[in-house]
Formats: structure tokens, C-alpha cells, sequence
């Protein structure tokens, strides 16, 4: 908070690698966790980090398997794809700086499992999750998702975690934000903002200066955002009240 007496971690909850990207982009990901770079269906995003925080990741990496695609998946949760890491051959076709790409793929993902569960019971936590937006999206999966936002914020207050959640609605096309998942989302710990993405700047990440004005709501940034060369140095931020 302005005050100084307030840190928040932030920390990517998916549901793909749009909050990781944007984290890396303005020097706030400080350290490689396990949901930066998967990629799960939108609505199914916050129930996974549920059922894994809850667990302690324990079937996190269980009985490994290809699709029919030849992606990586977990058993236990199909849904969830290693999108840009085969565990099972140990290659990566991403190059994450915070950690060695050539390193044992599946000891590496253990290594950010615990480290996420250290740092929430550690640490005051921004959580970000983005939330695809989309014509005939089903009354179920929205309310799924609805509900899964309220089981995340009642185990991390069983937990005693300190945090909040932003969670960023986006869509290719402009789109009326209270006729999303927002009105379920009701929790003061959680933050709902929306974000058109202009696919003509970019086909997966949008507009970066865009999505910065919704950063710039929380976080302390340079007025020049995007600016490369001046990263962020610290490790975690302060959270703009």
C-alpha cells in the first residue's frame, strides 16, 4: 500500500501464460511457479489451484500421459496441459530464465509445487488469473467458475493467507462486464477488471499498454510502461489501496 505497510507477492493462476507474460514483462515474476506456463480450459482454472493448494499438490504430476496431440497431462487432471513442457521426454520449448531449461523437467515442476505452497504460507499474495470471455459460453461453466472463485478465497482464509485476486476478464470483441462472471464474484479480496485484447498487436497477448493500465491499478509502474530497460528490482510490491 502506499503507506509501505503492505507487501503482496504476485503470483499467475492462469489460466494460461497471459499473467506470467505480463509479470516477466514489467520485472515482477521473480520466481518460476507452477501455474505460470499451463494451460487449462477458463472456468476450470481456479478450481485447479483449489484442488491443489488443498492437497499440497499431491497429484500434481501423477501418472503422466500424452494426449492426442502429444501434450503432456496429468491423470488426474486432464483438463490441465504441460502446454510448453513434455515431462515425460524432458524438453521444454520455452526459455524461463528463473530456471534452467535443461534441468529435470518433472524435479523442476516439484521444485515450484513446493515453492508456491512456501510462499503462500509465507507471504502476503497477489494472485492473477485471466478468464476467457465468450459468446455462448455456458450458464454452467460461469457458474462453476463463480463458485470456485468462493472456494478459493474461503480455503486461503482457512488457510490464513493474506491476499487478494485479480481476476481479468478478457475477449477479442468489446463485451458488457457485468454480464460475465462478475456479478459472482462478489469476495472484497477480489478484483474484477476487463480486458479487450487487440489481436491485430498481437494474436495472443494483445496490446501490452492496455493490459498495463489494468496493472497500473495495483501495482507501482513506471508512467512509461512498457519501458524493457527499467524493470522492476523487487521481489514482491506494493499494493496501490
Amino acid at each position: 500500500m502506499k503507506d509501505n505497510t503492505t507487501s503482496y507477492y504476485p503470483i499467475s493462476l492462469g489460466h494460461n501464460c497471459i499473467p506470467a507474460h505480463y509479470l516477466e514483462l514489467i520485472g515482477l515474476r521473480a520466481q518460476s511457479l507452477p501455474f505460470d506456463w499451463l494451460l487449462s480450459p477458463s472456468h476450470l482454472s481456479i478450481n485447479y489451484a483449489v484442488e491443489l493448494i488443498d492437497t499440497n499438490f499431491k497429484y500434481f504430476l501423477s501418472h503422466l500421459q500424452y494426449d492426442d496431440q502429444g501434450i503432456v497431462f496429468s491423470g488426474k487432471y486432464p483438463d490441465v496441459k504441460f502446454w510448453h513442457h513434455d515431462l515425460l521426454k524432458n524438453r521444454s520449448n520455452i526459455g524461463d530464465h528463473l530456471e534452467n531449461s535443461e534441468a529435470n523437467q518433472i524435479l523442476a515442476f516439484e521444485r515450484r509445487a513446493k515453492r508456491f505452497i512456501d510462499i503462500i504460507s509465507s507471504k502476503n499474495v497477489f494472485f492473477i488469473n485471466v478468464f476467457q470471455n465468450r459468446q455462448g459460453r455456458l450458464k454452467d461453466e460461469v457458474t462453476f467458475f463463480g463458485n470456485s472463485v468462493d472456494r478459493f478465497t474461503q480455503l486461503l482464509k482457512r488457510r490464513k493467507v493474506t491476499f487478494q485476486l485479480l481476476i481479468v476478464i478478457y475477449d477479442d470483441v468489446d463485451f458488457d462486464l457485468d454480464e460475465t462472471v462478475k456479478p459472482r464474484c462478489l469476495d472484497n479480496n477480489v478484483h474484477i477488471r476487463k480486458f479487450v485484447r487487440n489481436t491485430s498487436i498481437n494474436p495472443y497477448f494483445g496490446c501490452e499498454k492496455t493490459f498495463g493500465k489494468i496493472m497500473q491499478e495495483f501495482f507501482y509502474l513506471s508512467p512509461t510502461y512498457p519501458d524493457f530497460s527499467r524493470h522492476v528490482e523487487k521481489l514482491t510490491i506494493d499494493l496501490i489501496p
